[in-house]
């Protein structure tokens, strides 16, 4: 009987010595599968920062001096680049840097530079700039949602603004014969070279809708010109992170 124990006793020893070595075995290989399995989440965390370019197509309704005559009209685009800061799934901050283009053109029913007896006269102003924004977004939809809705509000401004002026005559050919003149100025002190205002933007992934409001005065000394409307809108077409 003893000697039954002790048989069953070293056989039972070896067996556990020998799963022993196999486990450690195992595990020093890293293949261990009898115990959990340590594994790495597959969705890797996504950074905070993000950056898309920018396309916006701008646009003002026109003014109307009655004392002279003059309306004007106005377009314009920004192309750049704008970087979000995601503070949590509902809400990031937007930072973006641009070049802005404003075209502007007058019509002028009697001219604003006297010369020898002009029949139509239109002046278009092209203005250059540094476009700068920072705006904080509020998500409306939940971020499951693959089209997000977004409400951004905060600041714009136009930094380093310059530009070009172009005066076009048509003179009365039974006075003058008919010609036509172009005049072009390219130094345009009278631009303000800053422009700023608040500014907000509503739209999801596809589409975007933002209003400007300018703060600042268009012009400097420069009683010839009507002054451009304080209100902007601009629509963007995709872009939107």
């Amino acid at each position: 009987m003893i000697k039954k124990l002790l048989f069953t006793g070293s056989f039972l020893l070896a067996l556990s010595q020998s799963q022993g070595q196999e486990l450690i075995s195992r595990i020093l290989e890293g293949n261990d599968s009898t115990l959990a399995p340590i594994t790495e989440d597959g969705t890797k965390k996504k950074s905070k920062w993000d950056a898309t370019s920018i396309i916006d197509l701008s646009s003002f309704s026109g003014t109307k001096d009655h004392a002279s005559g003059i309306n004007n009209q106005g377009i314009g685009f920004n192309i750049g680049l704008e970087v979000y800061r995601k503070w949590c799934d509902a809400s990031s901050l937007v930072l973006g840097a641009y070049f802005v283009n404003q075209s502007s053109q007058y019509d002028v029913g009697k001219s604003l530079f006297p010369v020898n007896n002009p029949q139509f006269h239109r002046q278009t102003l092209n203005v250059s700039a540094l476009g700068l924004r920072l705006m904080d977004r509020i998500f409306i939809t939940p971020s499951h949602n693959k089209i997000r809705t977004f409400f951004d509000f905060g600041g714009y401004a136009n930094v380093f603004r310059t530009g070009s002026l172009v005066n076009e005559y048509r003179y009365n050919p039974r006075i003058n014969g008919v010609r036509e003149e172009i005049q072009t100025y390219r130094k345009l002190d009278y631009i303000n070279p800053v422009e700023y205002g608040p500014m907000v933007r509503i739209g999801n992934n596809l589409l975007a809708l933002t209003f400007s409001y300018r703060m600042s005065n268009y012009f400097k000394n420069a009683p010839n010109l009507v002054e451009i409307p304080e209100w902007m809108w601009s629509i963007q077409i995709g872009g939107n992170n």
